[in-house]
């Protein structure tokens, strides 16, 4: 066969796989386009299913905004429903808005007729009954007005007012506003939108709005929107189309979004795509085919000019190399040729050179080597062979080595061929290195030796094995002198190294409860520092609420409130800082600890699930201790609370008590001082805690729970109360056996009251009566500064201001004849403000002074009352408490300090 031919056949090769290969190519392009379509159908009406979740959420929002409103909850209806009027007014979504009575169903509000009219009861009340159940809003299903006819929706939400009366507010929205929603949503010219509700009745369909609305969509449709919350497949429109379809389930009400496009506009793009693929592979056929016949009439000629030249070289004969044969890769190998025969005569001197150095080699090598074919006969042995083993060459060659050298162990057992290491290289195509074996020398006596084995491979194929063996016999004594002292040393420092690796753990869990102590050290004067900013930050903002309140402007009341709420709850979280920095307030009292727990038990078992078993194993020898119940309620409950959380299908959470020695504790606590301590566990069957979570569980803010769930503070509080008690906390636990917390508390002498702090002055109730006098306010925080200037110039009182305290030295030594009291922060800039009183009173010591700040230490709260300072005002605070403050201080009696 000719090399036209051949080239003929391998390009029908080549193209028929590419052809068969096209056509399923095709196949799956038009399977996997009607997939991706599917996709691109289904993300669409996803998309249009979040857009119905915001519309949603929007008009919720908006009706409980409305139900919030101070007039519904102070009671007064009529200016509800003025408020309800001009609500309606402005949203276009709402048709109507009822305000119903939720235990007897009658309507209170409804906006058509006039505000008195007698109204009915509503129709739906088992969607009233729901959402005072659940306390949340629900959207209803497509009903039809008894009266109008008109196709409606209604959004109910849950309102209350003050005095306890309990109401449902309903938005109605008109069919037709739901209409407008899917107009607005840019679709295909070709495509249907359609709404259902959660019985599956046409709410708002683009095609035959009118025909279609209250009715059951296509039975694909409905099949599909009850089987599944979202999908995309084939189905039959209401007008008899056949239509891809995709749906989707809003979240916030059980409504279906569907979409469908005719399924003849999309196959059509399809159909043409595939035959346009199809055709092209034909014609790259044909094409192939062809430049096949035109290249192999060029290429047959230079090819056999080739063969020739190859011919040429096989017999050692000349190459002679055509000049112009037309293939220039042919003129390239004809030329190789003839530079191969020339290789091949250097290749042949260089071979020659190689074989005497490796006969010098092995001639004079040390180890025995020695070449074995597949059945182990000698083809090859050294001169060293002889010295080691007492046989010449002559009498190995063509001799089984296994039988003449290696034939049995040291002990006389045979060793068997099948077994001989030496073998194995060639059976197996594996080399063996430096395997200890012994060897049997001429005499019959045995010898150590090292050996090493490599198979010889031809074309891959294993055809004999090269073997080196090393005579050991000396090395081998010398090792066992050598083993035999290493075990004796091995021995004296294996008992050393146990000693000292008892000292190193020991050393180590101190120094690990060293470097968290001081974690938690930076940690509370962090929270701390962030404390007393964040404090100033909340008394700034509480000053400015508490004036727009007093400006008595009711449109502002409620977003007021909501910031005052949201001011407190900054507060709290101040607290909780505090407590983390050990610099909250403490007020000690004798506990006793048992019987604590069992109130704690009582209270948890009426809030937690009744899928939480509570279990208590007290020790009834346990004694009082000293400390803080409030705070330590707080601590105990933060614990039970996070077991509850961990144990969410339920599970036993035990509270146990038992003491501990202070000479024990100091092993893990190198700070407990005590001589005995109260241990309180709070243990739970939960999900447990890997080590990366068990290291960081009482940093501040880092939480395992969810977004919205947790603030991170609850451990961290936890740790700052069993310090600031002179106590400790650790925790045990592993992923899948639960947790367990143990608070160690030491037990003290019922008299003992270190650390306890002194009862706080006494407050001054409000006053709004005006004042009269100069006052010395000083104040860093520009904002508070305006503020509270503002505010006491308004009540009356001529106001000295100072931004730091040396400028307030400065104007009471200017003005003391004048100032009637001092308001002062404690950390002011350049000095600070209890340093400036202390200036203030050497110029005049009857002078009076308030100071304000977040948080004082009981030692310098009683040093400053010692000193004369009349009152204290703790941020975030409100004017009106600052006046009352002020009004206090100026009628108290004049009197030197007992300083």
């Amino acid at each position: 066969m000719k090399i036209r031919s051949h080239l003929i056949f391998l390009v029908l090769g080549a193209v028929v796989p590419i052809l068969a290969f096209t056509a399923v190519m095709t196949a799956v392009f038009w399977r996997e386009q009607r997939t991706a379509f599917h996709e691109r159908f289904l993300d669409r009406v996803r998309g249009m299913a979040i857009a119905l979740d915001r519309e949603l959420d929007g008009n919720i929002r908006a009706l409980e905004v409305l139900a919030d409103s101070t007039a519904l909850r102070s009671g007064d209806l009529h200016a509800f429903y003025e408020r309800t009027v001009r609500f309606r007014d402005r949203q276009r979504t709402w048709s109507n808005i009822v305000l119903v009575d939720a235990p007897s169903g009658k309507q209170m509000i409804n906006l058509r007729p006039p505000f008195g009219a007698r109204l009915p009861e509503a129709p739906d009340k088992a969607s009233i009954r729901t959402v005072v159940q659940l306390e949340r809003p629900f959207v209803t299903a497509l009903s039809q007005g008894p009266v109008s006819g008109e196709y409606v929706t209604h959004i109910i939400v849950p309102a209350k007012s003050d005095r306890g009366a309990q109401y449902v507010l309903v938005g109605v929205i008109h069919a037709a506003r739901w209409l407008e929603f899917l107009s607005n949503y840019p679709i295909a010219s070709d495509a249907t939108l359609t709404l259902l509700d959660q019985n599956g009745i046409i709410v708002a369909r683009t095609l035959n709005n009118d025909r279609w609305v209250g009715q059951p969509p296509s039975p694909g449709l409905l099949q599909q929107s009850r089987s599944a919350p979202e999908g995309a497949y084939r189905n039959v429109g209401l007008e008899g189309q056949f239509f891809y379809s995709a749906h989707s389930r809003s979240t916030i009400s059980g409504w279906t979004l569907a979409t469908g496009v005719p399924v003849a506009g999309v196959e059509a793009k399809l159909r043409k795509s595939t035959i346009t693929l199809a055709a092209a592979a034909g014609v790259m056929a044909l094409v192939a085919v062809g430049l096949a016949l035109v290249f192999g009439r060029r290429i047959a000629g230079p090819v056999s000019a080739l063969a020739r030249s190859a011919g040429a070289l096989s017999n050692a004969e000349p190459v002679i190399v055509e000049q112009h044969t037309g293939v220039a890769e042919v003129e390239e190998v004809s030329r190789a040729f003839h530079e191969a025969a020339e290789q091949l005569r250097i290749h042949e001197e260089e071979l020659n050179y190689q074989r005497q150095l490796l006969e010098t080699i092995t001639d004079h090598a040390p180890s025995m080597l020695v070449m074995i074919d597949t059945q182990g006969r000698a083809t090859f042995v050294n001169p060293a062979t002889e010295r080691m083993t007492g046989y010449t060459a002559e009498e190995l060659l063509g001799q089984v080595v296994h039988e003449k050298i290696h034939h049995s162990h040291p002990d006389g057992t045979p060793y068997p061929i099948e077994d001989c290491s030496l073998n194995q290289a060639v059976t197996t195509g594996q080399s063996v290195h430096d395997h200890e074996d012994a060897f049997v020398r001429q005499d019959g006596s045995f010898f150590a030796a090292l050996c090493s084995a490599s198979p010889i491979l031809r074309n891959d194929v294993p055809v004999g094995t090269v073997i080196e063996v090393q005579d050991i016999t000396q090395r081998k004594r010398a090792e066992e002198e050598r083993r035999r002292m290493n075990q004796e040393l091995e021995r004296r420092v294996e008992e050393r190294t146990t000693e000292l690796v008892r000292s190193v753990v020991q050393r180590e869990k101190l120094q690990e409860q060293l470097l968290q102590a001081q974690k938690m050290e930076s940690l509370g004067t962090l929270a701390g520092g962030i404390a007393h900013d964040f404090n100033n930050i909340l008394n700034i903002i509480l000053g400015y609420v508490a004036t727009l309140r007093d400006n008595g402007d009711p449109a502002t009341a409620e977003s007021l409130g909501v910031i005052r709420q949201t001011v407190e709850r900054g507060a709290s979280v101040v607290q909780q800082l505090l407590t983390v920095a050990r610099k909250s307030e403490l007020k000690f009292e004798p506990v006793d600890v048992n019987g604590f727990l069992r109130q704690l038990a009582k209270l948890l078992g009426e809030t937690f699930s009744k899928t939480i078993n509570i279990a208590m194993e007290l020790n009834p020898r346990i004694p009082p201790i000293i400390a803080d119940p409030n705070r330590l309620s707080q601590a105990l409950l933060n614990l039970c609370v996070n077991a509850r959380d961990a144990m969410g299908s339920g599970g036993t959470l035990v509270l146990r008590t038992e003491t501990a020695a202070g000479k024990d504790l100091r092993a893990r606590f190198h700070a407990a001082e005590d001589r005995e301590y109260v241990c309180i566990a709070v243990a739970d069957t939960g999900a447990g805690m890997d080590a990366t979570t068990r290291e960081r569980v009482f940093d501040p803010f880092f939480t395992t729970k969810g977004q919205g769930e947790g603030t991170g503070l609850g451990l961290t509080v936890v740790y700052g109360i069993a310090q600031s008690h002179r106590g400790f906390i650790d925790i045990e636990s592993e992923p899948g056996r639960g947790s367990t917390f143990r608070v160690y508390l030491p037990v003290q002498p019922a008299d003992d009251t270190r650390g306890a702090a002194p009862p706080a002055a006494a407050g001054h109730a409000r006053t709004s009566a005006y004042g009269h006098g100069t006052l010395l306010f000083v104040e860093d925080e520009e904002p508070q500064l305006d503020l509270i200037q503002g505010f006491l110039q308004r009540k009356g009182y001529k106001v000295l201001v100072a931004r730091d305290g040396v400028e307030a030295v400065e104007l009471h030594k200017q003005h003391k004849a004048e100032i009637a009291a001092v308001i002062l922060d404690l950390g002011l800039p350049r000095l600070s403000g209890w340093e400036a009183f202390l200036s203030m009173k050497q110029e005049q010591p009857t002078v009076k002074a308030i100071f304000a700040s977040g948080y004082i230490k009981a030692d310098v709260r009683s040093e400053m009352l010692r000193q004369g300072v009349i009152e204290i005002l703790y941020k975030p605070y409100e004017p009106a408490d600052l006046a009352a403050k002020i009004g206090a201080v100026i009628n108290e009696p004049t009197a030197t300090s007992a300083g």
